[in-house]
């Protein structure tokens, strides 16, 4: 599974990544939500908005998401974030902000009795945590990232006593920006491409044990230049790991799919000239850049052997082009376009929730083009709710919470992904919901 934030509800990020607002590169969020991991027995947890406008974590009711006691304050916006393997505990990292001195900090709660166990400082750290993993009992895994430097740190963290056992500096990795990142069953993995140059790309991979291991790939071009002033010319591909085989994969525009073993590193290419066309309509974003071009691709992992894949192919001009969704089965390596004029969407179990372009006429409205369901085998399962902007969705206990902003009002409505069918429908919004065993 790959994550730049799990679950629900966060497309402020997605969106500055497709219309270009973010220009660093470790901030960039990809667009696509994986919801494939509905969570087990026990509390169901999201992160909401007081009145006071202060973050807390929470306890959420499964059939409308609003809080439902047990709460634990945040020192500020909970960024990254991993479950215990028995789900007993949960860590949070703080959404540091260098500029202003606050220290990178991980907050650690009992999930069962909903209280603080307390929190771990790096003493003068300005870092910003990318991704959590907690392997074991007394093994958590935190890798950083430090503006402007770019470089990488990867920690041990005794969980229990809160303590740092051993930090390691990732060779190399201050020429080159962390663009995508995720974990299988052992290890993260960390998709990197030159900082200021379009390059080969490379795979660096973290166990528990912080062992250091990464891959170039040779037939991957990305990374980012800007070759005056207000123009930037960009490469950046699209990243997904199957948790449980343990394989990563990278798909760049008009470049082959490429595999990786992350147990053995090794590296294979499926189709000479890329597997995926450019497709769909021109959109005119409000906040590009003077002149944008170049390729940004995102994929999602869906359990069975497939990869879906959407992005946006930029002009040189201030426009962007959908490149589409796209279906890819890593059994035979097919593929097929599920919407051309997408490149937002969100893997439901295996369902796949496509959202059409959002157009705001005026201040204060939004007014979307609906949404579509598909079923991994291409069928349109559901096309509807025209003249609303989604603005989040989540899978809970196999049900689809999604919310729509009619320009007027926030509403949720609760489908089944595998045929469309509304269940029911409430007043509200879809907060940031802790779906899966990490995130961030």
């Amino acid at each position: 599974m790959t994550r730049r934030r799990i679950a629900a509800g966060f497309f402020v990020a997605a969106l500055a990544v497709t219309f270009g607002l973010i220009s660093t590169r470790e901030a960039a969020a990809p667009a696509p939500a994986s919801l494939t991991a509905t969570a087990p027995a026990g509390p169901l947890l999201g992160v909401v908005r007081t009145p006071a406008r202060e973050s807390v974590l929470t306890r959420l009711s499964p059939r409308n998401l609003r809080p439902i006691g047990g709460r634990v304050p945040l020192e500020r916006d909970a960024g990254a974030w991993s479950f215990s393997p028995d789900r007993a505990r949960l860590v949070l990292a703080n959404r540091s902000t260098p500029t202003l001195g606050r220290p990178t900090s991980l907050r650690f709660v009992d999930v069962r009795r909903m209280r603080a166990l307390g929190q771990l400082v790096f003493p003068g750290d300005l870092g910003r945590v990318l991704v959590l993993g907690w392997f074991g009992r007394h093994r958590l895994v935190v890798v950083r990232s430090y503006c402007c430097s770019g470089r990488l740190t990867a920690s041990l963290v005794d969980p229990v006593r809160r303590r740092i056992l051993l930090s390691v500096a990732i060779e190399g990795s201050a020429a080159e920006s962390v663009v995508r990142w995720g974990r299988s069953e052992e290890e993260l993995a960390l998709l990197l491409v030159p900082r200021k140059s379009i390059g080969r790309a490379r795979i660096l991979t973290i166990d528990r044990s912080l062992q250091v291991r990464s891959v170039t790939l040779e037939r991957v071009r990305a990374g980012m230049v800007y070759p005056e002033p207000g123009t930037v010319r960009q490469r950046e591909p699209g990243f997904a790991i199957d948790p449980a085989g343990r394989r990563a994969f990278v798909v760049g525009a008009d470049e082959p799919v490429t595999e990786v073993s992350l147990s053995s590193l090794e590296v294979r290419y499926h189709g000479d000239e890329g597997l995926l066309g450019r497709l769909g309509s021109w959109l005119q974003p409000a906040a590009l850049a003077k002149s944008v071009d170049g390729e940004t691709r995102w994929a999602e992992w869906v359990d069975g052997g497939f990869l879906v894949v959407s992005g946006m192919d930029y002009s040189g001009e201030g426009r962007g082009s959908s490149a589409g969704v796209s279906l890819i089965d890593t059994h035979d390596w097919s593929s097929r376009t599920l919407d051309a004029e997408v490149q937002r969407f969100f893997v439901a179990g295996t369902s796949i929730l496509t959202v059409r372009p959002t157009r705001s006429p005026r201040p204060g409205v939004s007014t979307g083009r609906g949404l579509g369901l598909y079923g991994l085998d291409g069928n349109l399962r559901l096309e509807g709710y025209e003249g609303s902007a989604v603005v989040g969705a989540t899978l809970v206990d196999g049900e689809l919470h999604v919310g729509l902003d009619n320009g007027k009002r926030l509403g949720v409505r609760v489908l089944d992904p595998r045929s469309g069918r509304l269940l029911r429908a409430y007043a509200g919004s879809v907060p940031y919901v802790l779906v899966g065993g990490f995130g961030g």
